[in-house]
Formats: C-alpha cells, sequence, structure tokens
C-alpha cells in the first residue's frame, strides 16, 4: 500500500479494511475511540438554573385574563351608569341623519303645515324659523310613495307572490307533456273520420218534391279479389290460406329444430356446467381481453381440475415401466434455471472479481417489517384481562 501513488488504485485493489476487519481489531485489542475521549466530559449542568426552577412559580395566564375582563367590565357599567343618569330624557329624540321619515326638519315641517292648514285667508312667503320662501301645503315626496303604493297595489297581492309556486305530492308524478283534462275528454270521444272536414252539403239528385234518392246507387261498391268470395257473395275465409306451412305451423316447426339441436348439444357435452366461459388471453369481468398479458406465462393451459377422461389420462401418463410422466406446465422462462452457455461464457466469469461472502458488511437482508412484542407496560384495558 505504501508503493501506491493514488488512493483510486487503493479503491480498485481493495486494500482499504472493511467494517468487519475494523470490528475484529477494535474487539481484540482495545475499545472504541469515542467523543468524550477526545473533547472531555462535557458539562450540562447548572446550578442557579435548577434552583429557580424549583422555587420559579407558574403563572395563570387564564385566571389573570379573566380578572382583567372582570375589571374592565365593572368600568364600563359604572360609566353607563353614570352616562344614564346625566341624560336628559325630558325632551323627545332628535334624529339628524336618519331617513326622510324621521328627520327633524321634516317633522317642524308637517307641523307648520298642520298650523298653516288653519288659517285659510293668508299666504305667507317668509318663514321666521326657516331660511326658506312660501311653504308648499303638501309634501311632494308622501305624495309620489302614496301614488308608487296605490300603484303596486294594483298588480299585487297581499299574500305575496313565490316563485315556483309550491305543487302538490301528486304532481310529482305527474308527466311533463301529460294531456291537459279537456285533452283526455276528446280522447274518450269515439273517433270519427274527417270530423273537421265534412263532405259539402249537395243538392239531391231525385225528382223534386219526392224526397227519395235515386233508384241505382252511385256509391261504388266494396272492391272484391276475383275468387275470393262465393256464390252467394260472402267472403271465401280460405282463399287467402297457404298450401305452404307458414304462421303458427312454421313457427313451432323452427321451435321444435331449435330445441332438438339444443338438445343434441347438451347430450355430448361433458363438463360440470353448461354455460361455458373461455379465458382467452385471461379475462376480465368473464370478458377475454383484446391482448394476452405477461402474467398469462405462469398459467396453465386448464385452470382447475380436468373433468375430461381424455386430458386426465394425458396428464397423468404412465409409462410401461410404471413411471408416472406427468404433463407439468411450461416454465416462465429458462434464464433462471440452466447456465448460460454462449461464445463469452467461459471467459466473462474470470473478468468479474470474486465476491467474499464473509466481506459483506449485511449478512442477513429482511425486507418485511419486524413484529415488535408488546411491552407490560402497554398491556392495559379490558382485552388483556383474563376475567
Amino acid at each position: 500500500m505504501r508503493q501506491v501513488q493514488r488512493l483510486v488504485e487503493v479503491k480498485h485493489l481493495d486494500l482499504f479494511p472493511t467494517a468487519q476487519m475494523l470490528l475484529e481489531i477494535e474487539s481484540k485489542y482495545g475499545e472504541s475511540i469515542t467523543l468524550e475521549d477526545i473533547h472531555g466530559t462535557s458539562d450540562s449542568t447548572n446550578a442557579s438554573f435548577e434552583q429557580s426552577r424549583q422555587s420559579r412559580v407558574e403563572k395563570n395566564f387564564l385566571v389573570e385574563r379573566k380578572k382583567h375582563s372582570n375589571q374592565l367590565q365593572a368600568e364600563y357599567m359604572e360609566r353607563k351608569q353614570i352616562a344614564e343618569m346625566l341624560e336628559d330624557k325630558s325632551q323627545a329624540p332628535v334624529y339628524l341623519y336618519s331617513g326622510q321619515k324621521l328627520r327633524t326638519q321634516d317633522a317642524l315641517q308637517e307641523k307648520q303645515r298642520d298650523r298653516l292648514a288653519k288659517d285659510r285667508h293668508a299666504t305667507y312667503t317668509y318663514s321666521r324659523d326657516f331660511q326658506s320662501l312660501a311653504l308648499s301645503m303638501v309634501n311632494p315626496e308622501a305624495l309620489q310613495q302614496t301614488e308608487e303604493l296605490e300603484d303596486r297595489k294594483k298588480w299585487t297581492t297581499q299574500r305575496g307572490f313565490i316563485y315556483p309556486a309550491p305543487r302538490q305530492p301528486g304532481e310529482y308524478y305527474k308527466h311533463v307533456n301529460a294531456p291537459s283534462e279537456a285533452r283526455r275528454e276528446d280522447l274518450r270521444q269515439p273517433f270519427v273520420d274527417n270530423v273537421n272536414h265534412p263532405k259539402p252539403v249537395s243538392r239531391g239528385s231525385g225528382e223534386l218534391g219526392s224526397g227519395k234518392g235515386p233508384e241505382f246507387s252511385t256509391l261504388p261498391s266494396k272492391d272484391m279479389v276475383f275468387g275470393g268470395t262465393n256464390g252467394d257473395g260472402t267472403v271465401n275465409a280460405e282463399y287467402f290460406k297457404s298450401v305452404h306451412l307458414c304462421g303458427d305451423g312454421l313457427r313451432l316447426e323452427m321451435e321444435e329444430a331449435l330445441k332438438k339441436e339444443q338438445d343434441e348439444w347438451e347430450r355430448r357435452l361433458v363438463v360440470d356446467k353448461k354455460q361455458l366461459k373461455f379465458l382467452a388471453h385471461g379475462n376480465i369481468c368473464s370478458l377475454p381481453r383484446e391482448k394476452p398479458s405477461q402474467l398469462d406465462k405462469i398459467s396453465d393451459i386448464l385452470r382447475g381440475p380436468a373433468h375430461s377422461k381424455p386430458i386426465r389420462i394425458v396428464k397423468n401418463a404412465t409409462l410401461p415401466s410404471g413411471k408416472r410422466v406427468t404433463l407439468e406446465k411450461a416454465p416462465v422462462t429458462i434464464h433462471n434455471q440452466e447456465e448460460y452457455v454462449g461464445c463469452v461464457a467461459a471467459t466473462f466469469a474470470s473478468t468479474l472479481r470474486p465476491s467474499d461472502s464473509n466481506q459483506f458488511a449485511v449478512k442477513k437482508f429482511i425486507t418485511r417489517k419486524e413484529i415488535v412484542p408488546v411491552r407490560d407496560t402497554e398491556k392495559n384495558g379490558l382485552i388483556w384481562r383474563n376475567e
């Protein structure tokens, strides 16, 4: 190692000691050096702090906040009582910045209108109390509000307007396009062809004043098929009967043929269930996939035990010598069972550095989580009692 000039060569030549080597040397020749040996014993105590901590009294901030709140509440109630005692309640309230109805100026103007209305022989153009000219004897805003209210009463109701209007429970089961009662009444009447377009009224072709029709009927007779009537004029019911099998007879014959074919197929079927589900490329909800899955490599050609006798013979074949040759499914791959024999198989292994298991830092690697047993201090409750 003294002849090596670069640390990279030391790493490639594997000259650094491993963790296992260091542990063996430590256990054989002495103990490991700790931080306490290097820096000395650390002093983390403070006598004055511990003494002040023991003599310290914890302050309850909730109690302090409640006392302060009670003090402020008492001061507020005292100020409120003094303000109520000093308030002059003899005068009426004055609304300086309220709405038009409670404004002091409007109230005084209404009072002055009532006083001037009693004097019908004078007109005042100047007011001693208000800096204004002649005062109108009517309130235009009140008149406008009255007109709007009267106009609103014409198209509103006292009970109000609710939209959408509440419906009866029976209306929820009614179809949107259901006909009205008048339409249903019309539909109950018997159908009359061209009831809305009757034939025009015409003059009769008989003699004047006789009131009888012509002796020869001009209306066309019923259209008849040649050979479809008997000699007396009645309809021949057997005329349109075909000599070929059709109608109900043909339908019964087709149903019997289909049932015969179904019975023949079930007679030849050798399975437990008549309903077959073919597992082509696996299945998703009993439906085959469009493409095969990579997971189907480990599946056999049959899933489950074979019920057919020929397949059971093939899967459990026996040689004349008595040796059983069972039919096993093909392996997923052969790369994990046979050694690689290629052109570089002989030289490839020699190029790799040998692996020594004694130099591994980890001897056993477990991926699953270790189950920690329950401690005695945690075994509390009725579940841990045998009662």
